[in-house]
């Protein structure tokens, strides 16, 4: 069991093979520290190091066996296997407990923390067979949750979000990856071709796991299978572990001596690899603590926002010289006659127009979709063409192209939860016009529409997004009649102001 047992394993047929612990699960949060298993002391002992490989440090130190550590989702606490039992200690090393207290008689190993910290799910042998069973988080209420009579189930980790456990079997001489409710009911095959030591990402989309010799992702219903590693030899890559914010796994990569390990950690793409370790002893079974997300400031008020749109003027000084002064109290140079910024569209003494946004506030509940989201309704009347009639360059598509720059603040970084700011965007919306049957009154246009609508997933939640707006501005299709986002040869002729009668 862990690495102090050999079962007969292969992906495709039935061999030795030396397992090296668990992968492990993150929960959501900023990235912590990255706790593992050493046998550089001589004896297997747990280290924390920074997940640049820095500052490794002892967090126990005895003659005794540590295998398989995991973190608490709060990352305050570490569940371990000790020589066959199993322990809690604080992420420092202190306040060791032993929980089951069996002893070498009966093999307790490989825990898993609940989300919530109530509860641990780990493998024994107490009733003959290798099962899965979980327990309080004081080691009292152990209860059976797997139940085969001839059972090797091994590697349990527990999902974010609490219904589910991830772990392998043999199945027909083969090792497979499987899943379970938290009750033990519900038990769903995920792999076909193999698999071993599944590792939950920090949102419970997917899984990463070890197959032949390399890190494996797939969905969380076991579609989308992805090699991340793809290693023709060595080094046997396993135990993958995801970092809490979801943009990273540490894994332990085995050389072609078949004993020295080292802890890697790449991008959640296989790319960017990195030796953390570094060290001739074995480095295995990483688990990446989860920090406490920041508070994130935000005001409950900006639920709406309506701009009044006016026409614009080409700028004074931008090309064109001022040739004359305007009034005090400004007194700045003026530019006469206004030019129109627009050589195609212009509006008429009718034109009444307004942007608005409306938050559609999300819920806490997952299993009813993704409520989050902005909704877009914008009007403009009396918009003409510069030659007469009726602006409706497009009868059957869009004519104007409403963009507003944003700058989003939200939790949505990189999907793991932690806050960040973006570089500022441009968000485009098409918008329809339709000419009038009065001809002394130019085209109505307008759109109502989403955010999510224009760009899918823009909005999350439980991500809270602050989206600063600098303006808005309305592009005509400019003078090919074509419209481009904005781009090409498209000219602003109308953005957010207010006119003073």
């Amino acid at each position: 069991m862990g690495i102090r047992l050999a079962v007969a394993v292969l992906l495709t047929s039935v061999t030795a093979l030396a397992l090296c612990g668990q992968a492990e699960a993150s929960f959501p949060g900023a990235n912590g520290k990255i706790v593992f298993t050493t046998a550089r002391t001589g004896h297997y002992d747990l280290y924390t190091m920074n997940p640049d490989g820095t500052a490794q440090t002892p967090i126990t130190n005895d003659l005794t066996y540590d295998f398989n550590p995991a973190w608490s989702a709060d990352g305050a606490k570490i569940v371990w296997d000790k020589t066959y039992d199993i322990y809690t200690m604080n992420a420092d090393g202190t306040g060791a407990t032993n929980l089951t207290n069996t002893g070498s008689a009966t093999e307790d190993v490989h825990p898993a923390w609940s989300p919530d910290g109530t509860q641990i799910v780990f493998v024994s042998n107490r009733d003959g067979v290798l099962s899965l069973y979980k327990m309080n988080g004081d080691g009292t209420g152990v209860a059976r949750l797997t139940n085969q009579p001839s059972e090797y189930s091994e590697d349990p980790d527990w999902s974010p979000d609490g219904t589910k456990i991830a772990f392998w079997r043999i199945v027909s001489g083969v090792a497979q990856i499987l899943t379970i409710n938290a009750d033990g009911t519900g038990e769903t095959q995920l792999t076909s071709q193999g698999g071993l030591f599944p590792s939950w990402s920090p949102d419970g989309s997917k899984l990463a796991y070890t197959a032949g010799q390399d890190i494996w992702v797939m969905n969380a219903d076991g579609t989308g299978k992805v090699d991340l590693t793809n290693s023709p030899g060595f080094p046997d890559d396993t135990n993958a572990a995801w970092s809490p914010d979801g943009t990273k796994i540490a894994y332990s990569a085995i050389y072609a001596d078949g004993c020295s390990r080292d802890i890697h950690v790449m991008n959640a793409d296989g790319t960017g690899d990195m030796n953390a370790t570094n060290s001739p002893c074995n480095d295995a079974d990483p688990s990446w603590q989860p920090l406490p997300r920041a508070s994130y400031e935000h005001p409950q008020s900006a639920a709406s926002l309506t701009s009044s749109l006016t026409p614009l003027f080409k700028q004074c000084g931008a090309g064109i010289s001022p040739n004359s002064s305007h009034a005090p109290p400004l007194a700045t140079g003026s530019c006469s006659p206004p030019v129109p910024s627009s050589p195609v569209a212009i509006v008429g003494p009718q034109m009444q127009g307004s942007a608005q946004l409306t938050v559609i506030p999300g819920d806490l509940d997952p299993t009813n979709g993704d409520q989050a989201d902005v909704g877009i309704a914008t009007t403009m009347n009396d918009i003409r063409a510069t030659g007469g009639g009726d602006y409706d360059p497009n009868p059957s598509g869009s004519d104007l192209t409403e963009v507003t720059r944003l700058r989003m603040t939200d939790q949505a970084n990189g999907y793991g939860g932690v806050s960040a700011t973006t570089t500022d965007v441009d968000f485009s919306v098409p918008v329809d016009c339709t000419a009038t049957a009065d001809p002394s009154v130019g085209s109505t246009c307008q759109v109502n529409t989403t955010a999510d609508t224009v760009m899918p997933g823009f909005a999350r939640e439980q991500r809270q997004t602050i989206a600063q707006m600098f303006r808005i501005r309305i592009y005509d299709s400019g003078l090919n009649g074509t419209r481009e986002n904005g781009l090409g040869d498209d000219k602003i002729f109308l953005h957010q102001g207010v006119f003073i009668p």
